[in-house]
């Protein structure tokens, strides 16, 4: 359920390994206030959903802003931080 109290409050939404973008893109559209930013961290295919989230990114107000390549310590697994800035409240 939707609480209108939260619409359009947050400056940041994170998320590890819990939706794909296009998802995280709706989700985030309702929370994110104009200029929050939208976190992901993403494993291999990231590229993928990369490529998926494009069109809709853009629907829903996001703008691409960074990637970054990273290699966790300790377990040396690959991951890929993804960041969106919103640009307008929708």
């Amino acid at each position: 359920m939707e609480d209108e109290a939260y619409r359009g409050t947050f400056t940041l939404v994170t998320s590890r390994a819990t939706l794909k973008l296009p998802q995280l893109f709706r989700m985030g559209a309702y929370f994110l206030a104009p200029k929050g930013i939208l976190i992901a961290m993403k494993s291999k295919r990231a590229d993928e959903e990369l490529r998926e989230g494009a069109n809709i990114s853009q629907n829903m107000g996001f703008n691409y802003s960074a990637r970054h390549d990273i290699t966790l310590p300790g377990t040396g697994d690959f991951r890929t931080i993804i960041i969106y800035e919103k640009s307008f409240l929708r």
